[in-house]
């Protein structure tokens, strides 16, 4: 077995084409440059983040949830709590996605993190 021959996946591949799954075969063939899109949505509010890397999407989102906290006394540890539920989304230009779970193109993955 080989490393999965994405960028950035670390995963083994047990798979003759070089990817240790299907989701990292998919993300590898979406155009280079898709952004990826967290959303991640509470009781009362929705926060979308964007970023060129996962990572950087990430930096985003726990920004705008510490301004969240400064603002409203919101819990601090809630996103970490909840991560799990953070939508992790991947779009190009001139995509349309529609309820955040279907590209009408075809070329979004929608997975979690």
């Amino acid at each position: 077995m080989s490393i999965c021959k994405r960028e950035g996946c670390k995963y083994k591949s047990p798979r003759s084409k070089g990817y240790c799954s299907v989701t990292c075969a998919n993300l590898d063939a979406l155009p280079k440059d898709t952004l990826v899109w967290l959303r991640f949505e509470t009781r009362n509010f929705t926060f979308d983040a964007f970023g060129k890397t996962k990572a950087e999407a990430w930096t985003a989102l726990r920004k705008g949830w510490a301004e969240h906290v400064k603002n409203t006394n919101a819990d601090p540890g809630y996103l970490n709590e909840f991560k799990e539920d953070v939508q992790e989304i991947h779009v190009s230009p001139g995509v349309c996605v529609r309820d955040l779970d279907r590209d009408l193109n075809g070329v979004i993955e929608n997975c979690r993190p």
